[in-house]
């Protein structure tokens, strides 16, 4: 299975912004990593599966595009690895925690086409699986970095023990605790977390009428031909459940 390390020595941005020339789609990144080897990485969460593998090729040809300069050489060009630690499974059956997809020749051989480019999916529900308590990860990083972003976080005695690993754990650690007791950001994930519930209890009004429309109309289409062929209007209500008052005026 591939490991990945998530402790670059970097230069590192959260939640980056690529911004697109006019006209052009927009991105924002969550954390954008650059190392010292000009290898480049960004570190997605996903809650949703969409078209996760266009997705992260809009994300990384975008990113190494800023970092490709005019004049560089196509050897120079920076290597671009897209994680994506995703809350469902991207590919269904699979059995892998870590699912990489590499640009690869369609036909013989079968072989990477460029290594500069790779998508790495990192699929919590195995990992899940696999991984339910904090002893099962002790000694691993990788695995004890999934734990510590997944549930260790929740509880203060393993976030501690967790945190004692490495120096990015402990870094982690020390955000997380400032960030729960900081007000503004409390206030401002809140109105983010009621603006998603508003978008979709909007959507979900709107599909129910439109639901409800598209009943009503084919109650009504159906009470037009049951009185065409000649059905006693009360008769017509008892099936269709429409009022004598609207069979009446069809």
């Amino acid at each position: 299975m591939t490991k990945l390390s998530l402790n670059p020595s970097v230069e590192q941005n959260s939640a980056h912004e690529q911004k697109p020339a006019d006209g052009q789609k927009y991105g924002r990144l969550d954390v954008r990593v650059k190392a010292e080897s000009r290898r480049l990485f960004d570190v997605e969460i996903q809650v949703k599966n969409d078209k996760m593998n266009s997705r992260s090729l809009f994300y990384g040809l975008r990113m190494g595009h800023d970092e490709f300069h005019p004049g560089a050489s196509y050897e120079n060009m920076p290597t671009v690895r897209m994680i994506n630690i995703t809350d469902f499974y991207v590919h269904e059956g699979s059995s892998h925690i870590v699912e990489p997809v590499f640009l690869s020749y369609k036909h013989e051989p079968h072989d990477i086409a460029t290594d500069k480019f790779a998508i790495y999916h990192i699929q919590l529900p195995e990992f899940r699986k696999r991984y339910q308590t904090l002893e099962s990860v002790m000694g691993d990083p990788f695995n004890s970095w999934l734990f510590l972003l997944d549930k260790a976080y929740k509880d203060k005695n393993e976030m501690e023990v967790l945190s004692d690993m490495t120096e990015g754990m402990k870094n982690f650690a020390l955000r997380y605790n400032i960030a729960i007791d900081d007000p503004d950001l409390i206030r401002r994930y809140r109105m983010v977390e009621d603006g998603k519930r508003d978008v979709a209890q909007q959507i979900q009004t709107a599909v129910n009428k439109a639901v409800n429309k598209a009943v009503t109309e084919q109650k009504l289409l159906d009470a037009k031909g049951f009185k065409e062929k000649g059905y006693k209007i009360s008769d017509i209500a008892d099936v269709t459940g429409l009022s004598i008052e609207e069979i009446e005026a069809l």
